[in-house]
C-alpha cells in the first residue's frame, strides 16, 4: 500500500479539513511524501495523487482495532452512518505502520493554570482524534509510546506515558513514517504548532498552503 523506496519521509494522515490536511501540506513542502487515507463517497480536500482509496475489505478489517478503542473509550461502534463508521475505520490505517503518532485536538481536563512539564494528567482525548490515537496507544498495548498530543486550550505538547498524559516542551521533529492527525477545529494556535513541529520555516506564509486541492 505504501511504497517509500523513493522517499523514506513519510506524512500518514485521513484528509480532513484543518488538522489533517494542514500536516499534509507542510509535510509536503518539506520534500516528504503524504498520504491520507480514503474510502468511495469520503469528501476530503486532498490533492487526489496523495489518496489512498480502501477497499470495503480493508474497511471491514479495521473493525477489531475499532472494537477495541472503543473498550477504552465508551463510546459507540459502529455508529449509524455508513459513512461515519468509515471514517472510524480509516483511522486504523492511519497508524497502523506508523512508529510515531502527532496528533493536534484538546484533552477533557478541568480548566486550571498551566500544566508543569512533567505532570501527567489523565483526561481522554477529544473528538474522532481520539480512536486513531487510541488504536496507536494500543498497538503498544497501552505502555508508554511516542504518541504526542498537542492541546489547543491548554496551548502545550503532551506525550503518553502508560498512565497518562505527560506534559512536555515539545516532541521530536516528524521524520520516517509518521502519523499526523488531528481535530476538524483547527485553532491558529494549533496550526503554529503543526508548522513549529515540522520545522516550516515561513510560519506566517501561507502563500505555499493556498494551492488548489483535490488535484
Amino acid at each position: 500500500m505504501l511504497n517509500l523506496d523513493d522517499n523514506p519521509n513519510c506524512c500518514l494522515s485521513g484528509g480532513a479539513d484543518g488538522a489533517d490536511l494542514e500536516w499534509g501540506m507542510a509535510a509536503d513542502q518539506l520534500g516528504h511524501g503524504v498520504v491520507h487515507f480514503s474510502f468511495a463517497g469520503h469528501k476530503t480536500h486532498a490533492p487526489a495523487h496523495q489518496l489512498v482509496l480502501l477497499s470495503n475489505e480493508q474497511l471491514t478489517a479495521a473493525d477489531p482495532y475499532c472494537h477495541a478503542a472503543n473498550k477504552t473509550l465508551c463510546r459507540r461502534f459502529p455508529i449509524k452512518s455508513i459513512n461515519g463508521t468509515n471514517l472510524l475505520r480509516r483511522n486504523w490505517y492511519q497508524v497502523t505502520v506508523a512508529p510515531v503518532c502527532y496528533s493536534v485536538s484538546t484533552l477533557a481536563m478541568p480548566p486550571g493554570p498551566t500544566i508543569p512539564l512533567d505532570i501527567v494528567v489523565t483526561g481522554q482525548v477529544q473528538g474522532g482524534t481520539a480512536w486513531a490515537v487510541q488504536m496507536f496507544i494500543d498497538r503498544h498495548k497501552g505502555r508508554a509510546c511516542p504518541c504526542y498530543l498537542f492541546d489547543q486550550i491548554a496551548a502545550q505538547w503532551f506525550q503518553w506515558n502508560g498512565d497518562g498524559w505527560r506534559c512536555i516542551y515539545e516532541p521530536p521533529t516528524p521524520v520516517g513514517v509518521y502519523a499526523a492527525i488531528g481535530s476538524r477545529d483547527l485553532r491558529p494556535i494549533g496550526r503554529t504548532a503543526i508548522r513549529v513541529t515540522m520545522n516550516y520555516k515561513n510560519l506566517h506564509d501561507d502563500s505555499a498552503f493556498r494551492r488548489p486541492l483535490g488535484g
